[in-house]
């Protein structure tokens, strides 16, 4: 799948040159035209400024910015944690997935109708390293207080996790009965192929745009000083993982911004 975006961003590329060489004499007496936009989606919140240089295509360059929290809490029996022993109750695991990113994009708008000039088919990248912290905290039920306020050891315990279908993993909280997981979503270098419904330069002052494609991340990668093991193998046995790993490494484009003319 990676090798037929990178194929269709390349027969993108070839239509731009063809369009470039068949056109050069016309566009060079055409003024060049500017836009900006401003638009919200899956990729977050976007700024953009776009430059027409020849007819059919026109270059966009834009930063991006997301940012949420994904609070989930289940009983560490709901894993498969037998915690009796050790803490003498059963503990609650609060996770917390902190995602907050800026990235930049190079794209470029083709027109291959130019009777219907509103659609365009884009190719290009999106630019930037993505992290995903995971913060795992264990609390007691009972009193709301972390296990690490309570446990008179010098040392979390470690507790050994065997997921049916995977491999053993050895778990020993942090001081602060936490264990911090890095995660790193795919490759710096991102790219994107996708369809798209309005002008970045709209003919009128104002204008609407509406995208659609993906983004090609690259392989997710999570590890943490506090668990013993392959933590992205353990993460691909239980259903959420599974989605993360799937939506990290095809990433869906949709959006939907207000576009500016800049140059008459």
């Amino acid at each position: 799948m990676k090798r037929l975006i990178l194929t269709l961003l390349l027969l993108l590329a070839t239509l731009g040159a063809t369009t470039l060489k068949t056109q050069a004499q016309e566009s060079s007496a055409l003024p060049l035209k500017w836009g900006a936009s401003v638009s919200v989606g899956t990729p977050g919140v976007s700024v953009e400024g776009a430059l027409n240089f020849f007819p059919g295509l026109t270059a966009r360059v834009g930063l991006n910015y997301i940012g949420f929290t994904v609070p989930v809490t289940r009983r560490a029996s709901s894993f498969g944690v037998d915690t009796q022993e050790s803490l003498g109750y059963d503990p609650e695991v609060h996770f917390k997935a902190r995602f907050s990113t800026f990235t930049g994009h190079l794209l470029l708008d083709y027109e291959p109708i130019p009777l219907f000039s509103t659609f365009h088919i884009t190719g290009g990248f999106y630019i930037g390293a993505n992290a995903l912290p995971v913060n795992i905290a264990l609390i007691n039920p009972n009193t709301g207080k972390s296990v690490a306020e309570e446990y008179k050891e010098d040392q979390m315990p470690s507790v050994t996790v065997e997921p049916e279908g995977g491999e053993k993993l050895t778990i020993t909280p942090n001081q602060k009965g936490e264990i911090d997981i890095a995660g790193r979503l795919g490759n710096a270098v991102k790219p994107y192929l996708g369809v798209g419904f309005g002008s970045s330069i709209p003919k009128m002052p104002v204008g609407v745009r509406f995208d659609l494609g993906m983004i090609y991340s690259g392989a997710l990668n999570f590890s943490s000083p506090e668990i013993d093991g392959d933590v992205n193998k353990a993460l691909k046995l239980f259903p959420v993982g599974r989605t993360l790993y799937s939506l990290g490494q095809w990433y869906p484009v949709a959006s939907v911004g207000l576009t500016i003319r800049l140059s008459y």
